[in-house]
């Protein structure tokens, strides 16, 4: 587990550390991976807190919308480690799963494409119905839905093992990869890591990503 850090003037310095602890950056191919799993690690771990919150033993007919959008959102985040338009190099399903479940993480895809991204059911369950009285006058006409939650499928206990797994996957892909970069900076001469510069951040204004690219013209 990352230890706890703070912002002191702009340095980086662990909490819990002795005070001759310092930080420093670290550049390569080996760094650029360690980035990536640290992102992935992060995205599966709010993943597994989403999945914590949702009872065990729930019942079809207890399930909240609160319930219903963790599992769906849980099923969203752990599909896009996996999906190739991820910014980063995506995680592979044959390096983390057994053949048995790479066949359920293609169910668990299909859900996602399917009943998640897109909403396969909005045409097929929903039905347009006319209420009318006893002398076939008609009252009401009205739509009526019938939709089958992610959270009530099979696939949903699936999912929980499936980021069990991959977490744990990702947590020793990182740890493998820390240590040897912890060895490589420690063959180098002394006083080359004696003279590696502390990591700074200049923390700043945020910076808009989403603004439009032109903006609108006010009359």
């Amino acid at each position: 587990m990352t230890d706890a850090i703070r912002f002191e003037e702009g340095t980086v310095l662990f909490v819990e550390s002795p005070d001759d602890t310092t930080v420093h950056l670290v550049e390569g191919p080996l760094a650029m991976e360690l980035r990536r799993l640290g992102v992935f690690r992060s995205e599966l771990a709010i993943v597994s807190e989403w999945l914590s919150r949702i009872p065990a033993d729930i019942h079809p007919r207890s399930i909240s919308q609160v319930d219903s959008a963790l599992a769906e959102a849980s099923l969203l985040g752990f599909c896009r480690c996996f999906d190739h338009k991820h910014p980063l190099r995506p995680l592979k399903p044959k390096r983390v799963f057994s053949p048995e479940n790479r066949d359920n993480f293609d169910r668990l895809k299909a859900i996602r494409n399917q009943l998640i991204a897109h909403d396969s059911q909005l045409l097929t369950g929903v039905y347009s119905l006319i209420k009318k009285s006893r002398d076939h006058s008609a009252i009401k006409a009205f739509s009526f839905l019938i939709s089958v939650p992610f959270l009530a499928l099979r696939e949903f206990e699936i999912l929980r093992q499936l980021t069990e797994i991959t977490s744990s996957w990702v947590h020793e892909e990182h740890e493998r990869v820390s240590d040897k970069i912890v060895n490589l900076f420690n063959d180098l001469p002394i006083e080359q890591r004696k003279s590696t510069p502390p990591f700074t951040i200049q923390v700043g204004e945020p910076k808009d990503f989403f603004a439009p690219e032109k903006p609108r013209i006010k009359l």
